[in-house]
């Protein structure tokens, strides 16, 4: 055998493995919940907003805060997306994924900044109106 060959046994090849997980995508806060494919049966909302005539940008400043937040701080909170409609560009489609209900109520709903985009949404004069909100549960049909 030459110096640059190595053997694996699969406790090695396995311990290779596990260093390379650590060291490659490290022990971010988002591992405690696992990868987004592990969730199948997550708890989504689904919310349709039809903003004022050129007020889009002010509720998606307020989102893209929340969104920031969320990843950073919402250990829970697997997703958050926007959209902006083909045929409308006052409407926005928001989707959000969370490892339960019961997380979206007692951690999402009670951070200040979910507040602060709650205050924009009632200072644009989005109400039931204006806006829907549905809930899902997922049913392990599909991938993420």
């Amino acid at each position: 055998r030459t110096s640059w060959q190595v053997s694996f046994s699969p406790l090695g090849a396995a311990v290779c493995l596990g260093a390379t997980f650590v060291l490659g995508m490290g022990w971010g806060k988002r591992r405690l919940y696992g990868d987004m494919k592990e969730h199948k049966k997550a708890f989504l909302l689904v919310s349709r907003l039809r903003l004022p005539e050129g007020e889009a940008g002010r509720f998606l400043e307020a989102l893209g805060e929340l969104t920031e937040h969320c990843a950073k701080e919402e250990l829970g909170t697997l997703a958050y997306e926007a959209a902006r409609s083909t045929a409308d560009p006052n409407v926005i489609l928001v989707v959000e994924r969370y490892i339960s209900r019961e997380y979206w109520q007692d951690t999402h709903q009670r951070s200040r900044v979910y507040g602060k985009v709650k205050d924009t949404l009632r200072k644009l004069g989005i109400g039931p109106e204006a806006a829907s909100l549905e809930s899902f549960h997922e049913l392990d049909v599909g991938y993420v």
